[in-house]
């Protein structure tokens, strides 16, 4: 599957049937494996902010919303078919203290969906804070959580590169360019990180977090090409490290498998290198396997659980499905185990006739481009009618049946009143009309004489006879 640009962003819903990918292009596609051909074309494309690129995608826990976040200062919320829900306020830039803004005041950087709670989600900015939102209010966040960097004044800001939650909800993670990595326990006051440390270089994107489903581990993806392993209950040193792990984009994430034995994450290259996903051992980070993706970056890995299958993107506009013939279900195998197409033999074009020739550029180009349906239709219509209107009457003799002439034949009489003068048949009834009436024949009884004067110009009156007005 194709698209224009670095594919920077990838979400699957819970069942695994729907793909939604993101990209620095500026726009979201919508791939459903089940209505796709061997064409991979995506049933839909929006462009969420016009002119943003697409950080993050991530769908709700019941499928039916998707959380876009781009480069732009707003969340938004999207159906599941692409409409768009709720757009949040956006923050005050002339507000210094982010406690008191509504929203962000820079670019939403990253975000997540709350674990249990299908009405919260957080997002993490370069304004130097995470904030957690509640979908039925978009005019004002729930609650905001400063970061405070090293430094004094405006440089007591940083910018927030990631986010996440922990599958429990126990802990909110974020980590900064400053070095720092913060975990919140969701059980406190939230006004200051529960735990803080320097997890990687300072001025590096750290692009990637995630916890391990019971919350004590926490792993990230640094921009300092590291990958480092942290145990959230003793939170000062990494308990397992990485290095030369090319990170090259921002939305490079990190994952944990299904069975919680393994990491994954994409690995960025020259471009005269080979490219692959890195699999590593969840407990003590060593490298278990490299898988070749292609000649390019690989930013996103998704593992769905529902299906079994590896979802892929890379820097060079493509997105790779990695599935398993034996324990992978529908997803991609709904495409390759599909059946291909009968062809008819009308599509054979040995047997067919260029409909083309004879028609003006204009119609040939709307023919040929495949926007001339309606055309076509159009021009089998008239050729149909035209033969149609060509086409010699049938014989009297030919026609096997006739009713109205079978009826004619099967009454005398009705034969000879066909060629007979209507007034004549009429005037043959005038004399039994008259001796014996069928409507007035009671009058001839009771009333032989008739009583009615003759008034016949009585009504015309003389002018002078008129009033005078």
């Amino acid at each position: 599957m194709l698209t224009m640009e670095a594919v920077s962003a990838l979400a699957l819903d819970p069942s695994g049937s729907r793909l939604v990918s993101g990209s620095y292009d500026c726009d979201v596609k919508f791939w459903d494996f089940a209505g796709m051909n061997a064409a991979l074309k995506p049933f839909k494309t929006i462009e969420p902010v016009e002119g943003h690129p697409v950080h993050h995608l991530e769908y709700s826990l019941s499928g039916e919303s998707l959380l876009v976040l781009t480069s732009s200062l707003q969340p938004r919320l999207f159906s599941r078919d692409g409409v768009q829900l709720s757009e949040f306020v956006r923050g005050d830039v002339y507000i210094r203290d982010m406690r008191h803004t509504k929203g962000h005041v820079a670019e939403v950087t990253s975000g997540s969906w709350h674990p249990s709670n299908r009405d919260e989600f957080i997002t993490a900015s370069s304004d130097s804070t995470v904030r957690i939102w509640d979908v039925n209010n978009r005019w004002e966040h729930k609650t905001v959580l400063v970061v405070r960097g090293k430094g004094t004044g405006h440089q007591m800001r940083t910018k927030v590169t990631t986010c996440a939650y922990s599958p429990n909800g126990k802990w909110i993670g974020g980590a900064c360019t400053d070095g720092t990595v913060h975990i919140w326990g969701t059980n406190g006051p939230l006004t200051r990180p529960t735990a803080t440390v320097d997890g990687h270089v300072r001025q590096s994107e750290t692009s990637g977090m995630v916890f391990s489903c019971d919350g004590n581990y926490l792993a990230t993806r640094g921009g300092d090409e590291t990958v480092k392993l942290w145990d959230t209950r003793n939170f000062k040193q990494p308990i397992g490290q990485i290095t030369d792990v090319d990170n090259n984009h921002i939305e490079t994430n990190i994952i944990y498998s299904p069975d919680q034995k393994y990491l994954l994450t994409g690995v960025s290259c020259p471009p005269d290198q080979q490219s692959h996903l890195l699999v590593l051992s969840a407990q003590s980070l060593s490298p278990i396997r490299r898988i070749p993706i292609s000649n390019s970056s690989v930013i996103r890995v998704l593992w769905n659980s529902r299906i079994n299958q590896i979802i892929t993107s890379s820097h060079n506009a493509s997105i790779h499905v990695l599935y398993s013939p034996h324990s992978s279900l529908r997803g991609a195998k709904l495409i390759v185990t599909r059946a291909p197409k009968v062809r008819h033999v009308d599509d054979d074009t040995a047997f067919t006739t260029d409909i083309l020739e004879g028609y003006s550029g204009d119609q040939a180009a709307r023919l040929e481009d495949g926007s001339g349906e309606r055309l076509i239709r159009k021009l089998k219509a008239q050729a149909k009618a035209a033969q149609k209107a060509m086409a010699p009457e049938m014989p009297s003799s030919a026609v096997a049946s006739d009713p109205d002439k079978d009826h004619v034949k099967a009454h005398i009489g009705l034969a000879a009143m066909r060629d007979e003068d209507p007034r004549e048949a009429l005037l043959k009834f005038a004399e039994k009309a008259k001796t014996d009436p069928i409507f007035t024949k009671a009058y001839l009884k009771n009333q032989p004489k008739t009583l009615l004067q003759d008034r016949a110009g009585e009504d015309e009156i003389e002018p002078s006879a008129k009033r005078r007005k």
